[in-house]
């Protein structure tokens, strides 16, 4: 029921432009799969190119259809490192949509290491402060030894006393990184160094 209001109020808001939203969200097709409306999306015949602006407010109408305090959507980036000042303004228009009518928690995620101070995703999170936009930072540093060797001894279901040699080792390759443990231990199993 929720998603027929949801499809009737995107017809309304984009009519025959429906097309249009779908060449950027192409899942939206989805949601109209096997019912008239769908026709409504083989309209892309000789559709304009979109423009940066027009493509952010199809994105910001789009979300506040969405998204709602009964149903809050979340969207997660990671590796924002490498976003360009672009794909940053796209997110930037989205969260500080005029309208507030649009219920969205954004998380991003990007390797502070891998940034200087005059990376653009610094004047990303400056941009959504001064906008209004309610922003938490958080550093994840990397996991102790004995919280790494708890993550061994589970994953490789032994006593932490037993792999508290290897987490030592893997701990010093990796600096606790999670991600960089859990490939260090894949690379050390695929290369017949580690069975359990």
């Amino acid at each position: 029921w929720e998603l027929h209001l949801i499809q009737k109020e995107l017809i309304r808001v984009f009519g025959i432009n429906l097309p249009k939203l779908a060449r950027i969200l192409p899942n939206v097709k989805y949601m109209f799969t096997g019912q008239t409306s769908s026709l409504y999306l083989d309209h892309e015949t000789n559709q304009p190119d979109l423009n940066f602006r027009g493509i952010c407010f199809a994105i910001q109408c789009f979300m506040r259809i969405v998204s709602s305090k009964s149903r809050p959507v979340m969207i997660f980036i990671d590796d924002l490192q490498w976003a360009d000042n672009i794909s940053l303004d796209l997110i930037h228009s989205v969260l500080s949509d005029v309208k507030k009518s649009s219920t969205v928690l954004f998380v991003g995620a990007y390797r502070s290491n891998e940034v200087q101070q005059d990376h653009a995703i610094y004047r990303f999170l400056d941009d959504l402060k001064s906008y209004g936009v309610k922003t938490s930072e958080m550093d994840l540093d990397g996991m102790s030894v004995q919280d790494l060797n708890a993550m061994i001894a589970d994953a490789l279901t032994v006593l932490p006393r037993i792999s508290k040699t290897l987490s030592a080792i893997v701990f010093r390759k990796t600096s606790g990184n999670p991600l960089f443990a859990l490939e260090f231990l894949d690379s050390l199993i695929k290369r017949c160094l580690l069975q359990y």
